[in-house]
């Protein structure tokens, strides 16, 4: 409502009401007019221009539009002597629309040179049920989601007192008279004083209740005169709090003001008046501290409820005061108020819990085992005031929960309750997490912390927990941060594969021998000790190949200590055990070969154990073959079957040999510096073709030896007709 003065008749309430059923308007503030935090005291020095900001608030947070009132909306008020500037056309006073900046022109204050009255407007539109964020500013819905444009407003009616500091002319080309006495009241004024400067926090403040809350506030008491050459006598400076009349005697708010010197600091002031030493000061810096009481809603009693959370707002305002005198009262020069907008709040934290599907409710810090292919489920709950209409449960984004197998199931609202403020819509809440362990997972411990979070979107979406413990981090896409309980954090151990090679595999890095025609085999078995995970057996090829001829049979299974899982799915229960023979018979060009091999036992899973180790086909050993006689292999590698039979001493019948039997070719002769197989052969009367061909690893006749390198030599053979062997009867 606003007084409205009649020139025929006495003083009328003319009243502007908003009607509407939107609990959603109501809660919200959007049915309530903007409201001014005080009735600025403002002087304006002659001759010179002066700016100051007209505070309006809005509970709702809506853009405030500003405007000069016109003639019927200014009153005599208690300056019977004040200028009614109509519209303002006649001194040349505008208005920013929409920050409420008023520039009086320093042409203004000669025009008439005591008080002028002046009228301002502010206007906001609504009621809102909702608004469209895509433009900007947002714009306000009705509950059919049409744009609203009906306009609610309010007035503030106040004066604007001309002093002379002792300018002449006008700015920017103004002269200060030395001999004057400066501002109206007082001898020793400060000559040609200008105002001070003040600024407070411009946004909406958010004070929790029951919790210590502060803002600074500082001001500079502007720098005298223009002119250098001009004597500017030390006066007093201050910062005052202009209370709220309607704020209860219960929460006066301490403001301490305190004047720094240097890196020192003079002194805490609670008033305004300043002694003797504090005269040079010329910066000033409050601190408007505030612990408001908290109460709840049932009752009523301190707050206009606002909203579910936001128990009431209020409006604190600073003046910075230069008193340009010895006397503190004298010749005052007062800044424009410097305004801030302070919301209490109400914050609640809600609580969560853990409840296993026994009904037995699980601690913080709880580790649960999951084997692969099975799965756990948890039921979680949250409850919280019942200002607090929504819940949410939700999981921290960090450390997170595994990417796959983890499901959350719908949220439950458990009950409706219905408290003073309105209906509870989900208010406490219930929501499963389920989680399935795969192959992917095994050997990882998962930690995983879960949140409950309310609706309370004006609350800091992180504090302090007792001064401790930061709650409240949580920001999921498409959530508001809000208010969030302690963290109730476990972890998921998936137990992995515990992959082991077990005899007669070879020893890591261990040397087998065979011989070029002789069958050899090698038996790999590798397990996981648990019992659980298949396992396979595999070449590694990737650095080191397998020689030509090897086969690897298939794989055959069995289970760890003969039991069977009590488990089948992929990957896990089948084969624990597993064992794969490997055979290769080597030929007689690999003669001399040491091949290092390397197989995998391994999971499905990410886990590995590797097996190393080296075979050697040694020289001047071979193993016959079904059906060869002693005279056919000499034949072969061109020696005499009698050398053989000599060097075969364990041979009973040169003509029956069994298969894979080992036969000496020769001798195995440990090489020296500077040897060839050419001067070893002319040394040992042996065949140069017959010592190459058992020799297969020389590249040439003529390849010098290093020490020690094993070479195979066939002694010297005599191929006359006398010693041809006989024929077999």
């Amino acid at each position: 409502f606003k007084l409205h003065n009649t020139p025929a008749g006495p003083w009328d309430i003319q009243t502007t009401v908003s009607v509407t059923a939107s609990r959603q308007a109501l809660e919200t503030g959007t049915a309530a007019s903007p409201y001014f935090a005080h009735v600025p005291t403002v002087n304006v020095i002659k001759g010179r221009p002066m700016q100051f900001k007209v505070h309006a608030f809005d509970t709702a947070d809506r853009p405030i539009t500003y405007q000069i009132g016109t003639e019927a909306d200014h009153g005599v008020g208690l300056k019977q002597d004040a200028q009614r500037p109509f519209g303002n056309t006649n001194i040349g006073m505008t208005i920013d629309a929409g920050t409420g900046m008023v520039v009086f022109p320093a042409t203004a204050s000669t025009v008439y040179e005591r008080y002028y009255n002046l009228v301002v407007l502010a206007s906001v539109v609504g009621p809102c049920h909702s608004y469209d964020l895509s433009t900007v500013p947002k714009t306000c819905l009705d509950e059919m989601g049409l744009v609203v444009t009906a306009t609610i407003r309010t007035t503030v009616d106040f004066y604007i007192q001309v002093v002379d500091a002792g300018y002449v002319g006008l700015w920017p080309v103004n002269d200060c008279l030395a001999n004057t006495a400066g501002l109206p009241v007082g001898s020793g004024s400060k000559v040609c004083n200008k105002h001070p400067v003040i600024q407070a926090p411009a946004g909406l403040q958010r004070f929790l209740c029951g919790e210590p809350n502060a803002f600074a506030v500082t001001a500079n008491d502007g720098d005298g005169t223009d002119q250098p050459t001009v004597s500017v006598p030390p006066g007093y400076f201050a910062i005052r709090h202009r209370r709220q009349l309607v704020l209860p005697t219960a929460y006066n708010a301490s403001f301490a003001p305190f004047f720094p010197r240097g890196d020192a600091e003079c002194c805490v002031r609670m008033q305004a008046g300043l002694n003797a030493t504090d005269q040079s000061v010329i910066n000033a810096r409050g601190v408007y501290e505030w612990a408001p009481t908290c109460e709840r809603l049932e009752a009523d009693s301190l707050y206009s409820f606002q909203g579910r959370h936001r128990l009431d707002q209020y409006a604190v305002c600073f003046t910075a005061v230069d008193s340009g005198a010895p006397s503190q009262w004298q010749g005052q020069l007062v800044s424009p108020p410097a305004c801030t907008s302070v919301a209490v709040l109400r914050c609640t934290k809600p609580t969560i819990r853990m409840v296993w599907s026994d009904g037995q409710t699980l601690t913080n810090g709880s580790v649960f085992t999951v084997p692969v292919a099975t799965g756990v489920g948890f039921g979680l709950q949250a409850e919280d005031d019942y200002q607090t209409r929504t819940l949410g449960i939700f999981h921290r984004a960090d450390p997170g929960v595994p990417a796959t197998g983890s499901l959350w199931g719908p949220a439950r609202c458990v009950q409706n309750l219905t408290a003073p403020s309105g209906p509870v819509a989900c208010n406490p809440l219930e929501r499963d997490f389920n989680f399935t362990a795969g192959l992917e997972h095994a050997g990882i411990d998962y930690p995983v912390c879960f949140e409950a979070t309310n609706d309370q979107v004006e609350c800091p979406p992180f504090r302090q927990d007792s001064g401790a413990v930061p709650y409240g981090t949580w920001h999921g896409p498409g959530v508001t941060p809000s208010q969030a309980s302690q963290p109730l954090c476990i972890t998921l151990n998936i137990p992995g594969p515990a992959i082991q090679w077990v005899d007669p595999t070879p020893l890591s890095e261990e040397t087998l021998t065979t011989y070029m025609g002789c069958l050899f085999s090698i038996t790999l078995i590798a397990q996981d000790a648990t019992n659980y995970f298949d396992i396979d057996i595999v070449p590694f090829t990737n650095e080191f190949g397998l020689p030509s001829g090897v086969l690897v049979e298939s794989r055959t299974c069995s289970f760890v200590g003969g039991a069977a899982p009590s488990l089948v799915a992929e990957g896990v229960g089948s084969c624990p055990r597993a064992t794969r023979i490997v055979r290769w018979s080597p030929s007689r060009s690999q003669t001399g070969l040491v091949s290092r091999v390397c197989f995998n036992a391994r999971a499905k899973s990410v886990h590995v154990a590797e097996r190393c180790f080296s075979v050697l086909v040694s020289k001047c050993r071979y193993c016959a073959q079904a059906g060869e006689s002693l005279m056919a292999i000499a034949e072969s590698f061109q020696t005499d079957w009698l050398q053989l039979w000599g060097a075969n001493a364990h041979l009973h019948n040169p003509h029956k040999l069994s298969e894979w039997q080992l036969i000496n070719l020769g001798a195995l002769y440990p090489a020296h510096l500077g040897d060839t197989l050419q001067s070893l052969a002319t040394r040992f009367r042996s065949d140069v073709t017959a010592s190459l061909a058992v020799n297969p690893d020389f590249e040439s006749l003529d390849q010098e030896l290093t020490e020690g390198q094993p070479v195979c030599m066939l002694p010297g053979i005599c191929r006359t007709a006398e010693y041809r062997p006989p024929r077999a009867t």
